[in-house]
């Protein structure tokens, strides 16, 4: 690291009288020889003035004030040059001054060459100056560009909270829907048969979300009687035991089979469920594929408001 030396204040001041006594010395000489040129030239001067003033010396007691006038500045000048002259007496003492403060710096120097200069000052340049600003503009940049991304996704939220919204309300409407089919359906079993009481024996259960024991009940039903004309309601029904079980491939398998039977008042329910259970599974193409099978086969169906709905979303 590059040194800086300091001028010991000594010298500084000792460096100023050197340069006071040199002028000093300059003006004393410079007196002298005026005095010495004053004082042989001052009888020529004298009367050269008396002539220009065309004044005899007789005349001259009349003008003894401006003779005096000039005695008194010759005898200003007597003293200026008389300060000068103790001001040079002064001057070895000063001399001596001057050594003490010479040997002064010199140890000062000595001790000076064991201490390292300090470090300059560091600020910011131009070029730092302007690279800073260039690094504010561009995180300024992907600030606005962040804050218009979390504004996207903000929208974005809420669009998506709305259609959950939407589609809540709509599962909602379809649950009331489906209960009261559902109680309408049960109503309009009639009979005290072994077949109908189990039946709504096994409704109840699968109403209480037993759905291992409905399916038990609605599968023993089918065992006893295939070509009951509810038959083709316990099979519907063991494939929303599943579906509530969300086991939605072993539900289609079981949707399908409602379209073997002969009696079509559940064919329209069997499709509709099949759309939503590869809607569930994440089987989106194949969802929306019988969404459309379901609209063009079943276009008078209760369901036809709903399943259109669901299409349209996919």
């Amino acid at each position: 690291m590059k040194k800086i030396k300091y001028l010991n204040p000594g010298v500084f001041f000792g460096l100023i009288l050197i340069f006071n006594l040199i002028l000093m010395n300059c003006a004393q000489q410079s007196a002298t020889l005026i005095d010495e040129e004053y004082a042989s030239e001052n009888d020529e001067f004298q009367s050269e003035l008396l002539g220009m003033l065309e004044l005899s010396e007789d005349d001259l007691g009349e003008n003894s004030d401006f003779l005096d006038k000039l005695e008194v500045g010759d005898s200003q000048e007597s003293q200026d040059m008389s300060a000068f002259s103790d001001a040079n007496e002064e001057e070895g003492s000063l001399n001596d001054i001057l050594s003490l403060l010479l040997e002064e710096d010199t140890n000062a120097a000595d001790m000076e060459q064991t201490i390292q200069s300090p470090p300059e000052a560091s600020g910011p340049t131009d070029s730092g100056s302007s690279t800073l600003k260039s690094d504010v503009e561009q995180l300024e940049n992907v600030f606005d560009e962040k804050s218009q991304m979390a504004e996207d996704l903000r929208r974005q939220v809420e669009e998506k909270n709305g259609r959950i919204s939407t589609l809540e309300s709509q599962l909602a409407s379809n649950a009331s829907q489906r209960n009261v089919r559902i109680s309408q359906s049960l109503t309009d079993v009639r009979g005290d048969s072994p077949f109908t009481n189990g039946y709504r024996n096994a409704r109840a259960q699968f109403e209480s979300f037993k759905y291992s024991d409905a399916i038990a009940s609605f599968q023993n039903l089918l065992q006893s009687n295939p070509n009951h004309s509810l038959a083709d309601n316990c099979q519907y029904w063991i494939g929303e035991c599943y579906f509530g079980m969300k086991q939605y491939q072993q539900a289609i398998l079981e949707f399908q089979k409602v379209f073997m039977y002969q009696r079509i008042d559940k064919h329209d329910d069997a499709q509709l469920m099949i759309a939503l259970c590869y809607m569930k599974s994440g089987q989106n193409d194949r969802a929306k594929s019988e969404f459309e099978k379901f609209l063009n086969t079943y276009p008078d169906s209760e369901y036809s408001g709903v399943a259109r709905r669901y299409y349209q979303k996919m």
